[in-house]
């Protein structure tokens, strides 16, 4: 239903549960989990029926088992025909990143990140998947909204700092804007500190996510001048993010 609804990129979290059964989940098995091929399938048979589509997953992997585990499962499911549109940034000279047009071409419309805990960093990486603080900038949350007695309005420290991947974007690397927070429907005043010499205050109604999210890329973008490719929101309703793509898309190009 997301792809079709207009997002782009998805969050898979892998747990080997009891060490016999390979998992989508969130974190334990026992929170749910259901087989990782049902999903893959939707999105490979996504990318079949829409040509000029691009899709980016991110694995969030609990135990260093499964990404091979993973891998191997796709291999012998898809008898190779996803990794086949899967892009390997490792192939390109200098690692560099094409365009969507030239993805689209080559037909490598598929790009994977994993994101594993700290003990995991050795390990080596299949084709077409990759260590996402090699190549992803995540921006920091900005806080969430709480609300007082009497009182829906607070001053807020808004930053576009990255705590996250490389510390200093560059072409050849994504830059993510990160808010997962659920619009409360409250106002809320955030303090903006774009750049070291001003600060400006911004009265922003959280009802209207969408200029919200414009606010927050603007922000990035004085601090890194750079524009951002991965918007990462949590439990947002999914006109919002789209209309936000869309206007972000159109202010840029």
């Amino acid at each position: 239903d997301a792809l079709y609804a207009g997002y782009r990129g998805l969050t898979f979290g892998l747990c080997n549960c009891n060490n016999v059964m390979l998992a989508l989940c969130q974190s334990r098995c026992d929170y749910g989990s259901v087989p990782p091929i049902n999903m893959l399938k939707v999105v490979y048979d996504f990318l079949s029926l829409h040509r000029n589509e691009i899709v980016v997953i991110f694995l969030e992997l609990y135990d260093c088992d499964t990404l091979h585990k993973f891998y191997d499962l796709v291999q012998e499911k898809f008898e190779g025909n996803l990794t086949g549109i899967m892009y390997d940034i490792r192939t390109t000279e200098n690692g560099s990143l094409p365009s969507m047009r030239e993805l689209i071409e080559m037909n490598r419309r598929l790009i994977v990140f994993e994101k594993a805990p700290s003990r995991c960093a050795q390990q080596s990486l299949p084709y077409g998947i990759h260590e996402a603080h090699t190549y992803v900038s995540e921006t920091v949350p900005p806080p969430k909204i709480i609300s007082t007695d009497n009182n829906d309005t607070q001053n807020l420290t808004v930053t576009c700092g990255i705590p996250e991947g490389p510390e200093h974007p560059t072409n050849d690397t994504f830059l993510m804007l990160v808010h997962r927070i659920s619009p409360s429907g409250r106002e809320a005043r955030h303090q903006l500190s774009g750049d070291s010499t001003s600060s400006r205050s911004i009265a922003v109604e959280i009802s209207r996510p969408a200029e919200e999210l414009m606010m927050l890329s603007k922000l990035c973008f004085r601090q890194h001048e750079r524009n951002f490719g991965i918007v990462a929101v949590d439990y947002w309703d999914t006109d919002d993010v789209v209309l936000f793509a869309k206007s972000y898309n159109d202010e840029i190009l």
